[in-house]
């Protein structure tokens, strides 16, 4: 019997890993004239610095989304000129494109079908591709976004995960690799504490954790459930 309920009590955690407790929506932005800044902003003639923002919105609420993912995050970038080329979203370092489902493109509003030009894995700091990021990063690569060269142009990503959102990093930059932009504390350490609306330190949300670390966390307070069990007279 012993051996049967410590399966069952890891069969929970894995359970209990993979779902929200309760469903909630956060939100947040940054752009390049935020006082005090938030996202540090390089660009060349009429481009970014005349308008650059990044909102996100990270959800248990929404519908559609396939069974064993339940967080979905949504990804906006809005410029003024020169549409994004590419966006990276920081994740942990065990992070697979398994733990990612459904992703999908919009431009300007219109949907893209089709999108498969993404991957995950370490991303270098070096011009190119990713000229003036402030060091190497692991995460996913979102690449080929943009419509073009444009003004007042709006990308928007979005993708469903089975991990749980923390507080990283972001960077991203135009097709003609002249204007880029990631947040100020890119080098600095990850902040903790749980996801909420709004900007943490310089930082947005995105699956940072490591799974490891996810379900290490569930069984240790499955543990301690079972230790505070035993001793109930």
């Amino acid at each position: 019997m012993d051996g049967v309920r410590k399966l069952l009590w890891m069969v929970l955690a894995l359970a209990m890993a993979a779902t929200p407790a309760s469903a909630w929506v956060v939100s947040g932005a940054m752009q390049h004239d935020d006082i005090p800044a938030t996202v540090d902003v390089d660009g060349q003639g009429n481009g970014w610095p005349l308008g650059f923002s990044i909102a996100w919105e990270v959800s248990t609420e929404e519908p559609g989304g396939p069974m064993g993912y339940p967080w979905y995050y949504e990804y906006t970038i809005n410029v003024a000129r020169f549409a994004p080329r590419r966006l990276i979203v920081e994740t942990g370092d065990n992070f697979t494109s398994s733990n990612v489902s459904t992703v999908r493109l919009f431009q300007n509003t219109v949907e893209q079908p089709g999108y498969s030009d993404w991957s995950v894995g370490t991303q270098p700091a070096t011009n190119p591709p990713n000229r003036d990021m402030p060091e190497a990063v692991y995460g996913i690569l979102f690449d080929s976004i943009g419509t073009g060269s444009g003004s007042d142009e709006e990308v928007m990503v979005s993708f469903w995960s089975d991990i749980a959102p923390a507080w990283g990093d972001v960077y991203t930059r135009c097709d003609g690799n002249g204007n880029r932009a990631f947040n100020l504390g890119f080098v600095a350490d990850d902040p903790g504490g749980p996801p909420t609306s709004g900007v943490n330190q310089n930082h947005l949300l995105g699956p940072v954790p490591e799974p490891t670390t996810v379900c290490l966390m569930c069984l240790g307070g499955v543990g301690l459930f079972l230790v505070r069990a035993r001793r109930k007279p």
